[in-house]
């Protein structure tokens, strides 16, 4: 009798969870991430190299965010029909190939259209990169798991605007992008590799049945409730994100350096949050964890709006309170995270996209409104980070409420 054949990457059974699971997602999952940082410190070389305003260099970065996010909405439930390993190597094969078109870019047109291209490619990663986790480890263990992704998120992206200044200074900004391809070019001999972590693919993924899946999703309360409470929340980080520099640098005259040593705080409080989170988690259950993170990222922002009206401004005054709060990102999001794609298993896929494509709608609607109320000091920039904090936690509340004696339907 002849023996069978060896099982296909793709048929393979799912990884065992581990760090040699984790590691390889912590890639896929930071090169989007990354692409968008590294060259922000080139963008007046790369204005003045193409002769172009501030305004039309800017395009490299709001279309490509655009282009992110709107891709996350369709990995999703592509995934939840076609598995995740085939539309994450198609996702890093358009970043690899997005990167080596910005290397060559010879025209604004064509560094945008590079741009645009990674971005497409790096959202699948940013995406798939969660709904493989939920596939793989059983319920107790996927918040922990998706925490400590976070937290190999979290660095890669913090230094990425350091390297890529370093970079640019060095050898011109165009080396950013070689950079990029070379690590682009290790996604995709990784990914290559990948077995199939799905295993039963649920849902059609015709542009009717899409929409129809993200209407399920968003007529359900607790996927509301968990979801938005995360885009909202992170809110909070975009609005410092904006205004901390304006604040810092242009207001109490920091210089970029300084500003970003003290900036790590920012970043390095999320990253503590998820730290025990990864811990906690195990214990207790998102309703818990969602709870005890808000405390924290209520409290910083008032703590700073009080000090701040009452005591002379100083950077630790901005930037603690906000590290109090991204601590309590830390505590909440990756639970939160866990619990909205629990809420329809079937539409794992899905729900990590819509959640995704949420907080980028978020971040950008916040970032563009708050030049709007900013005044020189610190005031507008605390007050609305305690809004978007105190509405998250309101709105989570509010559609846990709606879920209450619900019946749940078949999957």
């Amino acid at each position: 009798m002849s023996a069978a054949p060896p099982p296909s990457p793709a048929s393979a059974p799912p990884p065992q969870p581990g760090i040699g699971f984790l590691a390889p997602l912590v890639l896929f999952t930071t090169v989007g991430p990354v692409a968008m940082q590294m060259f922000l410190p080139a963008l007046p070389a790369i204005q003045k190299d193409f002769g172009v305003s501030a305004a039309e260099a800017q395009m490299t970065i709001s279309l490509a965010l655009l282009s992110f996010g709107i891709s996350m909405l369709v990995y999703g439930p592509v995934s939840d029909r076609f598995g995740r390993r085939r539309p994450l190597q198609i996702g890093m094969f358009l970043y690899c190939a997005g990167c080596l078109f910005c290397t060559i870019a010879s025209s604004l047109d064509m560094l945008i259209a590079g741009r645009v291209l990674a971005a497409i490619g790096g959202a699948g990663g940013m995406t798939l990169t969660r709904a493989m986790v939920r596939d793989t480890y059983p319920p107790s263990q996927v918040a922990p798991a998706l925490s400590q992704l976070m937290i190999g998120q979290i660095v890669p992206p913090m230094l990425a605007p350091v390297l890529g200044g370093l970079i640019a200074v060095s050898f011109g900004w165009r080396a950013i992008f070689i950079t990029q391809t070379v690590v682009a070019a290790l996604a995709l001999l990784l990914v290559l590799r990948l077995p199939e972590t799905l295993k039963q693919r649920h849902i059609g993924a015709s542009p009717l049945t899409l929409l129809t899946n993200y209407g399920t999703l968003l007529r359900h309360p607790r996927f509301n409730a968990f979801t938005l409470f995360n885009a909202i929340g992170i809110g909070g980080y975009f609005l410092c994100l904006a205004g901390a520099p304006l604040v810092l640098i242009n207001t109490l005259h920091l210089s970029p350096a300084e500003y970003g040593l003290i900036f790590i705080l920012v970043p390095g409080s999320f990253m503590l949050g998820n730290i025990l989170t990864s811990r906690l988690a195990r214990r207790f259950s998102p309703r818990v964890m969602v709870p005890l993170g808000s405390a924290f990222s209520i409290a910083g922002p008032l703590i700073g709006l009080t000090l701040v009206l009452t005591l002379p401004l100083s950077p630790w005054i901005v930037m603690i309170p906000a590290g109090l709060m991204t601590f309590g990102h830390g505590l909440s999001m990756s639970s939160a995270q866990a619990a909205s794609m629990a809420a329809r298993p079937a539409l794992a896929g899905a729900a990590a996209g819509l959640g995704g494509f949420l907080q980028m709608a978020v971040g950008a609607l916040v970032t563009q409104g708050f030049g709007l109320i900013h005044d020189g000091t610190a005031v507008p920039l605390l007050a609305a980070m305690a809004v978007a904090s105190g509405t998250a936690f309101a709105v989570y509340v509010g559609c846990l409420a709606l879920d209450r004696g619900r019946t749940e339907p078949p999957e």
